[in-house]
């Protein structure tokens, strides 16, 4: 259990028990230390990172809930709270640096806080908190901020509408000068490389790309847009032929995705990282070849993407292990940019986290398959790729893979035999299975994978499905299935139940000859029905798939008349007590006043 937090002035340090932060840790990501700053408390929002070119010390910059908090980590053994920088009360507070300078926005108002850092390790100095101005326009409330080469970009200031990107000059880093803006949409977040702009329009447009040569007159060039999009951040390669985007809200999934750049204005989807079944992205960051995401409730996940269409996970750390819920709360932020290789992460409660790459671990097993089929019923076959270099990218001269079956160590296979069997497992049962490459006493991230001893019980619904309206009837048409749910050859098809009106009508006798096959059933009742089918395999007890889509047939009823009489024509008078606005209720305009 983790210690209780000690209202006291001065800086104290939280480190997890051994068991705790290594049962957090995953692949080549260390635990170094947690921390909760005594004046910042522990909620953190947005954070980042400056490193004293002169002395080398580390700071994190923590976006709490009344303030900054700017804490030396340079020694992650005796972590010191060195300033607190009070601001708007909030629950979203950002930070970006430039120079000795840290530049602060809030939600809650105030404007942008310009800190000067450069009396660290003594002090911090809040220089002003900057606000322009425009009419009735405002920065007074910022979403996010974004600093590169000289310029500072401002995103979604709630008093200046839509909420697109301000740009500032900071050739005078304590008095930035606007240039221009850019309006087209609100933005969320952006990332600038060279003069191009990278926003996250989120609600419901996608990644949008401006070019900013002019930083008095950025321009619109292309939207990357996709349904359901929720862009929430974005980065790119360091070679800028990729741009990786996470998604927060709406309906896509709530994952990274990585698009081409190289053949505007196409941009293709090339790759998407799933980082956690449950647990929502939030913000990606790019050092080099890896992209260090935060992912609410399942923490920080790192990801080699030296081949940015072949993503590989290197690891993770979980600040919420006991929470895996698709839920805002959790891991808001990271900053992996420090030159020891220190790597921070925010969390909404529990205050800082301090992490590492273990560069000597090995990465992990690639093109992992498992399978079985009705032809093993009680065994699994397991396959790989072993893994040629560390994390770091050094050659591997030692390899075992262990392979876990449901969190039972089932055994050390030597590297180059790429395989094992696992035997004794019971019928249509699932198991899931875990597998870790280890060199010396360095592991990888495991890979898991799920698999049916003998396949699925449940064999595949009948697709596709379609229903023909006849003059004496309906024809039901469809094809059997060939293989059961999870994808296995289909060996004992028994039938295919036919239901109308949510009532068993007809069993069709199908063997196994007949499985994938096309098949129909007449239904010489004349109306209009409901009907759907479902397959059914010969064990005992038996299994039955799926049902196929309700599907509506109306046999026998294929002459109709119908009146549309907005139209009228000459033929529909008033007459009774009925009346209309005009004579002849020939347009909509002329409808029935009274009608009964």
């Amino acid at each position: 259990m983790r210690k209780s937090i000690i209202p006291i002035a001065i800086a104290f340090l939280l480190a997890a028990p051994a068991d705790r932060s290594i049962a957090q840790e995953s692949g080549s990501v260390r635990f170094l230390a947690n921390y909760v700053p005594p004046s910042g408390g522990p909620y953190t929002a947005g954070c980042w990172g400056w490193t004293d070119s002169v002395s080398g010390r580390e700071y994190a910059l923590l976006g709490n809930y009344t303030g900054t908090s700017i804490v030396e980590i340079t020694d992650v053994g005796n972590i010191v709270e060195r300033d607190f920088i009070p601001g708007a009360t909030s629950q979203w507070r950002e930070i970006m640096t430039w120079g000795h300078y840290a530049y602060v926005v809030s939600e809650g108002g105030g404007g942008t806080q310009i800190i000067d850092l450069s009396y660290l390790p003594d002090s911090a100095h809040l220089v002003r908190s900057f606000i322009y101005t425009s009419g009735v326009k405002s920065t007074n409330r910022g979403h996010t901020v974004h600093t590169r080469d000289g310029y500072l970009y401002l995103n979604g200031c709630a008093q200046w509408s839509p909420g697109g990107v301000l740009i500032f000059d900071l050739a005078d880093p304590e008095n930035p000068l606007f240039t221009g803006e850019y309006a087209r949409n609100y933005i969320h977040d952006c990332f600038v490389r060279n003069d191009t702009i990278f926003a996250a329009a989120i609600y419901g447009i996608g990644v949008d790309i401006i070019d900013v040569t002019d930083k008095y007159a950025p321009q619109y060039l292309y939207t990357i847009a996709y349904s359901g999009a929720g862009t929430h951040n974005t980065a790119t390669t360091t070679d800028g032929r990729y741009v990786l985007s996470t998604d927060e809200i709406n309906s896509t999934p709530k994952t990274l995705k990585i698009w081409d750049l190289s053949s505007p204005p196409v941009f293709p989807k090339v790759a998407e990282y799933v980082g956690s079944p449950t647990a929502i992205v939030h913000n990606v960051f790019v050092k080099e070849t890896l992209a260090i995401m935060s992912y609410y409730t399942a923490g920080i996940r790192v990801v080699d993407i030296s081949d940015p269409e072949n993503p590989v996970e290197l690891g993770g750390y979980d600040t919420r292990p006991a929470d895996e819920s698709a839920s805002y709360t959790g891991a808001w932020s990271v900053y992996p940019y420090f030159p020891s290789g220190k790597i921070i992460i925010g969390d909404m409660g529990d205050g800082m986290f301090v992490v590492d790459m273990n560069t000597a671990a090995p990465r992990m097993p690639s093109g992992v398959t498992v399978y079985s089929d009705y032809a093993t019923p009680a065994a699994v076959s397991l396959s790989w790729t072993d893994p040629a270099l560390t994390v770091g990218g050094d050659t591997l001269t030692t390899l075992v893979v262990r392979v876990y079956r449901d969190g039972t160590f089932l055994a050390s296979v030597p590297g180059g035999a790429q395989a094992y069997a696992d035997s004794g497992l019971t019928l249509h049962q699932q198991y899931s299975y875990a597998l870790t490459a280890v060199s010396g006493g360095d592991s990888s991230t495991p890979v898991t994978r799920t698999v049916y001893a003998g396949g699925a019980a449940q064999p595949a619904k009948p697709s596709p499905f379609r229903a023909v309206d006849l003059a004496e009837g309906v024809r039901l048409e469809w094809t059997n299935p060939s293989t059961q749910a999870d994808g296995t050859p289909l060996n004992d098809l028994d039938a295919i139940e036919v239901y109308r009106d949510g009532v068993l009508l007809a069993m069709i006798p199908a063997g196994s000859p007949d499985t994938g096959l096309a098949a129909s059933y007449n239904d010489t009742t004349v109306g209009y029905h409901r009907y759907r089918i479902r397959a059914r395999d010969n064990e005992t007890p038996a299994y039955y798939s799926s049902f196929t889509d309700s599907l509506l047939g109306y046999g026998g009823l294929l002459s109709s008349y119908s009146e549309d009489f907005e139209t009228g024509g000459t033929g529909l008078l008033k007459t009774g007590t009925w009346d209309t606005t005009r004579a002849l209720a020939v347009s909509g305009s002329g409808s029935m006043t009274d009608s009964p």
